[in-house]
């Protein structure tokens, strides 16, 4: 809390501001039903704990979960799939864009002839966390995005991260409030950036054939 002392000696005191909540990146995770032995019921929910917080998973249900629930899962089974319903096209993550920010219509003018400057930043920042690779015009996978219809080649469930970061990217040079709006969305796509980083090939479902001698990465799941 802030306060100001007034010209009539009286104090006045003033709530720090709320920062708003930005949307957590999550997956949807099937996990068969258990069978039941020994005359005992089994216990049909996966439990994760992750910094504390424990997440129940029912079993034989498509669940939305968080990343790092996500990667714990994978662990304990590492044939698990989860899906976001495929890749999303540009076109999807500039939507999101203009959604997260859509208190500030009237400065479109300002940052969307820079807006795919910042999508391709984002985009950069995942495939170096994803893959240590980048993005460059001169990848044979990793190019940057250019129209409405191109799609980053990694899992959908992490193209929030590229929304993100250029979310924070819009924010960036603004007033303190608008930086302080956007700090959220940079820590929710930092958060996944970690994660990503963290995740085993295994776990990322990636596979090596013959497409590693073209050097390029076959994504089996989550898909």
């Amino acid at each position: 809390m802030a306060t100001t002392k007034n010209m009539d000696n009286t104090i006045s005191v003033k709530k720090a501001e709320k920062k708003p909540n930005a949307p957590v990146a999550k997956v949807s995770v099937f996990i068969p039903m258990s069978e039941e032995g020994d005359g005992a019921k089994v216990d049909q929910n996966e439990y994760v704990t992750v910094n504390g917080s424990t997440t129940k998973v029912p079993r034989g249900e498509w669940v939305e979960v968080t990343v790092p629930v996500f990667v714990q899962l994978r662990n304990r089974y590492p044939n698990l799939e989860g899906t976001r319903g495929g890749r999303r096209a540009l076109a999807e993550i500039k939507n999101l864009i203009m959604f997260q920010t859509n208190n500030d219509k009237d400065d479109l003018g300002d940052y969307l002839p820079y807006l795919m400057d910042y999508i391709n930043e984002g985009y950069d920042r995942l495939v170096q966390a994803w893959c240590g690779s980048r993005v460059s015009v001169d990848s044979e996978l990793y190019t940057p995005l250019r129209h409405d219809k191109s799609q980053p080649e990694t899992p959908d469930w992490t193209h929030k991260a590229i929304a993100d970061w250029a979310t924070w990217l819009v924010y960036r040079n603004g007033s303190p409030d608008k930086q302080n709006r956007g700090s959220v969305f940079r820590s929710s796509a930092e958060e996944l950036f970690r994660a990503v980083k963290g995740m085993t090939d295994a776990q990322k479902g990636i596979t090596r054939s013959e497409a590693e001698r073209a050097k390029r990465y076959i994504y089996n799941i989550p898909r």
